[in-house]
């Protein structure tokens, strides 16, 4: 028998999950969750996991900066290395809520 109050906490963390969908160069899309934000000297920078395995461990993460938008779609490039420098380091302040490890 199923408990509407577990059905209704579960859509309420499932809701406040964001995600990205990813084309890469050859059009294949793949879907991402957003795990962080951070904005720094402007730009918007976004901690990401690939969704299929968002609840693994050892999962690798990237750092993306938003460089622009069109109308339907958000751009985003890979970060310099000093901006991934910096970011890296905002992140591991923040390790009590998951671990970054460059």
């Amino acid at each position: 028998m199923s408990n509407d109050n577990d059905v209704n906490d579960f859509d309420e963390e499932f809701a406040e999950i964001e995600t990205l969908i990813i084309t890469d160069e050859n059009g294949v899309e793949t879907e991402h969750v957003i795990i962080d934000t951070v904005e720094m000297a402007g730009a918007n920078f976004l901690l990401v996991v690939d969704a299929n395995h968002a609840e693994d461990d050892e999962a690798e993460v990237f750092v993306l900066k938003q460089v622009g938008e069109d109308d339907e779609n958000f751009n985003y490039e890979e970060p310099t290395d000093e901006e991934f420098e910096s970011i890296a380091a905002i992140l591991s302040e923040r390790s009590d809520e998951y671990d970054v490890e460059t």
